[in-house]
């Protein structure tokens, strides 16, 4: 039995589909609240070692409901953001380009429209000669196979509007 794996320029069947997914907005929420958690147990250590009646009965019961209720508001709030945020955006990598549906509008982009793809923590951009696009949420891994696919289409012919990476100069 031969197990053969398939080339990574081979095309898929059929149109890739690429939508916002929560996990981007869900790592900037739960860094942030790992930054309240840390400036919350920092000042509860320090007070331990420092003050000669500190005992844990007099602060770790509102310590940890505080944290709980941050948690659920955490919790809630990413869910609010990204059903309110996403735009119900969504891409669709055609062979001649892309089809981007956001806010219920879908628009034909041809690889040769697009001048730049930006890279995003929460938004890509992708610019063309008519307008700037700015999809919510794109794991940064499909931001990279846009980018690689528009590249692929286009080839390198970089003008003063197209991302590429710049070469250091000699020292």
């Amino acid at each position: 039995m031969k197990f053969v794996s398939p080339t990574p320029d081979a095309t898929p069947p059929g149109p890739i589909v690429i939508r916002p997914q929560r996990r981007v907005l869900v790592r900037k929420i739960v860094g942030l609240g790992l930054l309240l958690a840390v400036f919350g147990v920092l000042p509860t250590v320090l007070s331990q070692l420092t003050r000669e009646d500190a005992s844990p009965r007099n602060y770790l019961p509102g310590f940890a409901l505080l944290c709980g209720m941050m948690g659920l508001h955490l919790l809630f709030l990413s869910r609010a953001l990204f059903v309110t945020l996403n735009r119900h955006a969504e891409i669709r990598v055609l062979e001649t380009g892309l089809e981007i549906a956001l806010d219920d509008q879908v628009r034909q982009v041809t690889w040769q429209q697009i001048r730049a793809i930006r890279f995003g923590d929460i938004h890509l951009v992708i610019t063309t000669a008519e307008e700037k696009l700015e999809i919510p949420f794109i794991d940064q891994d499909d931001q990279r196979l846009l980018y690689r696919l528009h590249y692929r289409q286009t080839g390198l012919t970089p003008d003063s509007g197209r991302f590429l990476a710049t070469s250091r100069p000699n020292r």
